[in-house]
């Protein structure tokens, strides 16, 4: 029992600490192109922390199976580093005993990532659609550049100004993306002041609104002289319709849309995934000696972690795009590693690795 907590505590800190600097890693990236739209006018600044909350969150279900297969690696490598594998094994200790007393950890490990998945992920996707919505509703011209095009954060917005600066813009076209149809709006000349509520208001000359139905021709809907209005006058965004990603996991359980499928076999398959990796490490790392050089050893645990995401990709792909069905599904590839796993296993208790 000793040495079962011993091994499960350096697997436990490593995992921890891996995740956080992976976390840490994927919140910067995601806080760096949020301040580009901040900085360009596109996303105002309070939604920048939220947005890379929910980023975090989201991507959760990727980095704790990934940082757990590190982290055993991690693990392994130091005891065997500290000639502590060496000990271990003249007591008899292989790589099978190491791996029932790591089985524990694995499976709170593959709840954990089943509930991030299941639960907090579509709930996570929920709140930054809405987030993003209001974003780009609260788009209020600040920073926007002369002759440049502007998207907002979920592409429903377009913007463009011919001249001017964020003060007073000229030839200034929008589109809007809304249910049923696209709206365009033109506008000779728009002049930005900030009103006492914080919010911008913008005097507007020269207004044109083209209707364009999905489906259907494009209609003149009318003009105007002069107008004074908050920064949304092109239109405010629509509520955020049904997303695939924030749907919960008993609507999509049910249906048998390909994209659904899809959505929830990549769900259902992120507890089992955290399970396979832990036990793939494992693998991997081996429990001594004799694997080559650092490289080689570096090379290998990277082939097989890259070879097993990129295979779940793709098997999400094929059943999304309808080439795969609900069965086999994704769980091929899953069903492959687990085949590997039981196959080498035998091997692993004879040769004490």
């Amino acid at each position: 029992m000793i040495l079962d907590r011993y091994l499960r505590t350096g697997v436990l800190v490593r995992w921890v600490v891996v995740s956080l600097v992976f976390t840490g890693i994927f919140a910067a990236y995601s806080l760096a192109l949020f301040l580009a739209r901040a900085a360009s006018g596109l996303l105002k600044p309070e939604f920048v922390a939220q947005l890379v909350g929910l980023k975090a969150v989201i991507a959760l279900d990727v980095v704790l199976p990934v940082a757990l297969y590190v982290a055993v690696i991690l693990a392994v490598a130091r005891l065997r580093r500290t000639e502590e594998a060496v000990a271990l094994r003249a007591l008899g200790v292989g790589v099978a005993d190491v791996g029932l007393a790591l089985a524990p950890l694995f499976v709170v490990a593959a709840l954990a990532v089943g509930y991030v998945s299941m639960t907090l992920r579509p709930q996570a996707y929920q709140q930054l659609y809405e987030m993003q919505r209001e974003a780009e509703a609260a788009f209020d011209f600040e920073g926007i550049e002369s002759g440049r095009f502007y998207s907002g954060p979920d592409g429903n917005r377009v913007v463009f100004a011919g001249a001017g600066d964020a003060r007073a813009m000229e030839q200034v076209f929008i589109w809007n993306r809304e249910p049923g149809r696209d709206r365009v709006v033109r506008a000779d000349r728009v002049v930005r002041a900030e009103a006492g509520t914080g919010k911008a208001e913008l005097t507007v000359s020269g207004v044109r609104v083209y209707d364009l139905p999905h489906g259907g021709p494009a209609s003149y809907q009318g003009e105007a002289g002069s107008i004074s209005t908050s920064a949304d006058f092109g239109g405010r965004l629509p509520k955020v319709g049904y997303k695939r990603k924030a749907a919960v996991t008993r609507a999509l359980m049910a249906s048998d849309h390909p994209e659904d499928v899809a959505e929830f076999q990549w769900r259902a398959s992120r507890a089992l995934s955290t399970l396979l990796l832990g036990f793939l490490a494992l693998r991997v790392a081996g429990f001594s000696g004799g694997l080559g050089g650092v490289a080689a050893q570096g090379l290998l645990w990277v082939s097989a972690c890259l070879v097993y995401q990129l295979s779940l990709l793709a098997g999400r792909s094929w059943v999304k795009d309808g080439f795969v069905g609900a069965i086999p599904g994704m769980w091929w590839v899953d069903g492959a590693l687990l085949a590997f796993l039981l196959v080498t296993s035998g091997r692993l208790r004879r040769r004490g690795r």
